[in-house]
């Protein structure tokens, strides 16, 4: 029998999400827009839509990754959130899963 070592690494796969914890970090995501009017104001301003849309759209999964993709096509904003909501900058990833988690979680 013939063993060979390989220098291969192996897969990490990334954790699991449930649908329930992806909507939670949208939430924070939410949370940390709206708690800085320049933030907010922005946002609203980008998306068109008013504070009080934001309101009635916030459990809604669709909504929920469409903030997430906000948050991610901002660098600056994404590296903020993750500093103060104690997300490790290697967190985007789990915020990438969380947002194709809602994503399907809508279109279902």
């Amino acid at each position: 029998m013939l063993i060979r070592k390989t220098t291969e690494q192996p897969i990490v796969k990334a954790p699991r999400q449930s649908t329930e914890h992806a909507a939670i970090i949208a939430l924070k995501a939410l949370e940390f827009i709206a708690k800085d009017p320049r933030r907010l104001a922005r946002f609203v301003e980008l998306t068109g839509l008013t504070c009080d849309d934001v309101s009635n759209l916030a459990q809604s999964a669709g909504f929920q990754a469409a903030l997430l993709d906000y948050l991610l096509a901002d660098e600056t904003l994404l590296l903020v959130f993750a500093s103060e909501c104690g997300v490790p900058v290697q967190g985007a990833q789990g915020i990438v899963l969380a947002r194709e988690i809602l994503w399907t979680s809508a279109t279902d």
